[in-house]
């Protein structure tokens, strides 16, 4: 596989991450109709995090049972980087999985989870992942969660385990979230337990998210470094000193230009105050 760079070049936003240790990788194992959605919300928080660092923090790589490409959900095809392989030491492999998740898990991939689980690697489930770590007997007395409209199927394939209502779970050597933006919300947690809050923050302040499940909702107090533009800088100082204006004003504005109504306006600026 041809070398990969796993730090991008950002633009104003940095942070001092005081680690010079090796890079968490992470391995995401792609099933059959995996949701792309869940997938990139996994995965950009490791990118945002190496971007502000502006060093490897993390590395992420993707694979398919044979390493051949897989389609997602949406009908859009993902060439993984390499057919299922053994972890590597302190590693961690999250099974991405989608719609359909009671068909989508082999003997191969089953085999695979067994391995890993008894080498003490970390594994995880991400949207309906959790079908094929049950499958594997991998969530017994273990807290876990799934996407909420695929529960009542898990149940009833698994009476005997009892998926929890949160967006995610973290239970010692078992990460798990319900899909979707959630993936952003675990990852997140992954990032502040390694890194700190501050770097947290700051993913999730680039992801524009808030983070849900009891993690830190403040926004990052660090200063960002303004690019020597002065238009790019005066429009970026409005930007952060916004407050919402008086319902006159609003009104007074829209008439004068004819452009965006006061309701989307306040939801274009509600994640700058």
């Amino acid at each position: 596989m041809e070398p990969r760079n796993f730090v991008e070049k950002g633009g104003a936003a940095h942070l001092h991450v005081p680690y010079d240790g090796p890079p968490q990788e992470f391995h995401f194992l792609l099933l059959s109709k995996a949701t792309m959605l869940a997938v990139a919300a996994a995965i950009e928080p490791l990118r945002i995090a190496n971007q502000l660092a502006g060093k490897e923090l993390y590395r992420w790589f993707t694979m398919s049972e044979d390493g051949a490409p897989i389609t997602c959900s949406n009908g859009l095809r993902i060439t993984p980087d390499r057919p299922l392989t053994p972890l590597p030491s302190g590693a961690i492999g999250f099974v991405c999985s989608g719609v359909e998740p009671e068909t989508a898990t082999t003997p191969v991939v089953l085999a695979w989870l067994r391995r890993e689980a008894r080498f003490g690697r970390t594994l995880g489930g991400v949207c309906t992942g959790a079908f094929a770590l049950a499958a594997a007997g991998l969530l017994q007395n273990h807290a876990f969660t799934l996407h909420w409209e695929n529960q009542p199927s898990f149940r009833e394939l698994f009476p005997k385990l009892q998926p929890s209502a949160s967006l995610f779970e973290i239970d010692r050597r078992i990460l798990t979230c319900g899909g979707g933006n959630s993936a952003i919300d675990m990852m997140l947690a992954r990032i502040e337990k390694t890194h700190g809050p501050e770097l947290a923050i700051m993913v999730a302040d680039m992801c524009i998210h808030v983070r849900s499940g009891g993690g830190p909702r403040r926004r990052s107090r660090r200063r960002i470094r303004w690019p020597s533009a002065p238009a790019t800088r005066i429009s970026w100082r409005r930007l952060n000193s916004w407050k919402p204006r008086s319902r006159n004003r609003c009104r007074c504005r829209k008439s004068a230009t004819g452009s965006t109504s006061r309701a989307d306006s306040s939801n274009a600026f509600s994640n700058a105050t």
